[in-house]
């Protein structure tokens, strides 16, 4: 049954860069601005305590579609262990009703990031999932499941590129992610 949900997970070891890091690089807006190119207009939309905001953003549409806009609830959490959390869900907003001439509103059921601790304590493990309904008419979705890794990989060079800046001079040559995405079912 196809629940018009597009399911993507990725998983990704980091070499030398800590959870905090990894997490402020995904969380701070000024800083993802600068290297996440898919989310454009980037903005915290309400602030309600220090684990929970508001946030919009749009992304751009292959040719013939229309942009998808994005209204999301984002909570982040340190768990005891140093596990890092950051999940989003779409909420609505009085400040930001949908615009229906220039986007088609995304549902985002549920996405976000594990960023975990190696037990070793260096680096840290990030697993990605994303649920999403992009609300589209799309003849064959399933053409256009494979190019769904290769966004993760660009999306996850992009993130390496930012926090590479982290790295101590000594290590600064070492690939810092190691990247994996496995198939929607695991």
């Amino acid at each position: 049954m196809d629940t018009g949900l597009d399911k993507l997970k990725a998983l990704v070891t980091t070499v030398h860069i800590t959870a905090d890091v990894v997490h402020e690089v995904l969380y701070n807006i000024e800083t993802r601005v600068n290297w996440d190119h898919g989310g454009k207009d980037m903005q915290v939309v309400e602030k309600i305590d220090d684990e929970l905001d508001v946030i919009y953003f749009w992304a751009k549409a292959p040719p013939t579609f229309t942009n998808r806009e994005f209204l999301q609830s984002r909570l982040t959490r340190t768990l005891d262990d140093g596990t890092r959390v950051i999940i989003y869900r779409s909420v609505k907003h009085d400040k930001f009703p949908e615009k229906p001439k220039k986007f088609v509103r995304a549902y985002t059921k549920l996405s976000g990031y594990v960023i975990k601790p190696n037990p070793s304590g260096e680096g840290c493990r990030v697993t990605f999932l994303s649920q999403n309904d992009i609300k589209a008419s799309i003849p064959s979705v399933r053409a256009l499941r494979y190019p769904l890794p290769l966004f993760s990989l660009f999306f996850f060079s992009s993130l390496s590129s930012c926090v590479q800046q982290h790295l101590p001079s000594s290590v600064a040559d070492v690939s810092v992610f190691q990247f994996a995405c496995p198939r929607s079912g695991s």
